[in-house]
């Protein structure tokens, strides 16, 4: 019978976690740090622009593979969205301290925020990074992208939520 309670118990767990984790719809609100130490909440980018939201972290290969693509459509497009740049800090060894080194190092001029509470992991079901939220201005989830995204796949989702559109 405690067998039997504890698989329920670990099911419910696993669909609770999940449930809260929606590829569309409402995208759940994440307290972040932003690059000086300030929280900021996801739902503070809502209203006037779109939100691409990026998960990353300094260690990761793929990440830092799709960087580039990333500072190419901030630079393009920056006005147009809010760029929401993720160091994910639940697994790994990344801390704020070696992820803004990694940032400065490289010479990226997107805007970087820290998921220090581990919200983004808990809240988004993050089981592998990179990961790529594209979120309209109204805070709805438009695409979920698992792994590195294309230049021409970013560009894409950006055109559908641009202020211009």
């Amino acid at each position: 019978m405690k067998k039997t309670i504890s698989i329920l118990l670990i099911l419910l767990t696993v669909c609770l976690i999940f449930a809260s984790c929606k590829k569309t719809g409402d995208a759940p609100d994440i307290a972040l740090l932003d690059y000086n130490g300030n929280e900021v909440s996801l739902s503070d980018f809502y209203g006037k622009k779109g939100v691409v939201l990026n998960f990353w972290a300094s260690w990761c290969p793929p990440c830092k593979a799709e960087m580039p693509d990333f500072e190419e459509a901030y630079k393009k497009y920056g006005n147009e969205v809010n760029f929401l740049m993720v160091s994910h800090l639940a697994w790994g060894n990344d801390t704020i301290e070696t992820a803004k080194a990694f940032y400065e190092i490289s010479g990226y001029t997107f805007p970087v925020y820290f998921d220090y509470k581990f919200e983004g992991y808990q809240k988004y079901g993050l089981d592998s990074i990179p990961q790529t939220i594209i979120i309209d201005k109204n805070g709805n989830i438009t695409k979920h992208f698992t792994g590195m995204i294309s230049y021409d796949a970013l560009v894409s989702e950006i055109d559908r939520i641009a202020v211009s559109h």
